[in-house]
């Protein structure tokens, strides 16, 4: 390891390493804004009770802003797309359950093509289907693989990750090419067909950890690089836009992270049944990522599980979990870490025009948007 430097003039005070060619950017254990500064300003809220009944979601998990202040939100469990204008009114919705054209059935996540066609991955019909921003339903790929989150850069080229990747049935489920070894992030042509992928799967003791360990959340700088950052271990990749890794970017937990397990637990009920069920204990876990699109900043949504509450608790779901947002620059610096409370399982960010948007599916199914206020 090569040291390049450490500390900078306006104090941030962490260290930057070059490891086997590629730069590893080491924060320090308290952020540059300090612990005090609360840089997330909340705007406005969508979804929120006294919206009119159409207004409401049941599972948001996706949302796009197009040239003219539209919010295209996705709502999973009603299988449609909602809009809402820049000032939050309501405009409707199109698509629904089924298996017809522009119909869906499990939907995992939605992009912008160029020319603001809006593309929608349908995992439970496992295709890719494209709107226009009025709704009209254009044209739909059917794929051989399965379907998760999806990115898309200027070209309209689609990047495709899917939970799944780190099973050791991954590649015979469809997800890459049985010849190939599968990768953290698929490169799809306007066909659907795979030309490539980046980011290495890496094997875990246990059938179901691997895929939990394995998932990223990607996202896109102005520049075109894709930053991946791990739901379960404290790393953040920024990949070139000819996809080799460039950077690695470590954050600091203020927690012991204990070693990622996985167990099969056996229950025998008062009936004589017996039932099989998995546990997972690992104490980092990141449920979204997210660029400005400036690139000034990089936001994690993380849930912080403090050690010393496992004494004496069994169950992994009766640990208190502590929500919060982290705040990056561009270089990858930790800025401030904004809390939430822990009202937020399973939430997910994205980034539009006019600032953060938390997508709470599970919490209050809610939409919250937040202005980065920076200290003075």
């Amino acid at each position: 390891m090569t040291a390049c430097g450490g500390g900078s003039k306006d104090g941030w005070t962490g260290t930057i390493a070059l490891e086997d060619g590629v730069l590893h950017l080491y924060n320090p254990a308290l952020p540059l804004w300090g612990i005090d500064h609360h840089p997330l300003v909340e705007r406005e809220v969508l979804g929120a009770d006294g919206s009119d009944f159409e207004a409401l979601f049941s599972e948001p998990i996706g949302l796009i802003t197009s040239s003219d202040g539209t919010r295209f939100v996705l709502d999973a469990k009603d299988m449609r797309v909602m809009r809402f204008d820049r000032d939050g009114s309501y405009l409707g919705s199109f698509g629904r359950e089924g298996e017809g054209p522009g119909e869906f059935s499990q939907p995992t996540a939605l992009a912008m093509l160029p020319g603001e066609i809006i593309l929608v991955a349908d995992g439970g019909n496992r295709r890719l289907s494209q709107y226009t921003t009025d709704g009209l339903f254009l044209d739909s790929v059917t794929l051989q693989r399965a379907l998760g989150q999806i990115r898309t850069d200027r070209t309209g080229t689609v990047y495709l990750h899917d939970q799944s990747r780190g099973m050791t049935v991954s590649i015979n489920m469809g997800v890459a090419d049985s010849e190939e070894a599968p990768t953290l992030i698929d490169i799809l042509d306007e066909m659907g067909e795979r030309i490539g992928g980046f980011g290495t799967v890496e094997e875990y003791e246990g059938f179901m950890l691997s895929s939990w360990m394995n998932k990223v959340y990607p996202a896109f700088t102005p520049g075109d690089s894709m930053v991946l950052n791990y739901m379960g271990k404290d790393r953040i990749e920024v990949y070139r836009p000819d996809n080799t890794l460039a950077r690695v970017v470590h954050r600091i937990l203020p927690y012991i992270p204990v070693e990622p397990m996985e167990e099969t637990r056996q229950t025998t009920h008062d009936d004589g049944t017996v039932s099989f069920s998995m546990f997972f204990e690992f104490d980092i876990q990141s449920t979204g990522f997210a660029i400005s699109p400036d690139g000034h900043y990089w936001a994690a949504l993380v849930a912080l599980t403090q050690t010393d509450r496992r004494e004496g608790i069994e169950e992994e779901d009766e640990i208190p979990q502590e929500w919060a947002v982290d705040l990056f620059d561009a270089a990858g610096r930790w800025l401030a870490r904004h809390p939430l409370g822990i009202d937020y399982p399973q939430a997910s960010l994205d980034w539009g025009p006019a600032g953060l948007y938390i997508l709470n599916p599970q919490g209050d199914a809610t939409i919250h948007r937040f202005e980065v206020v920076p200290p003075v």
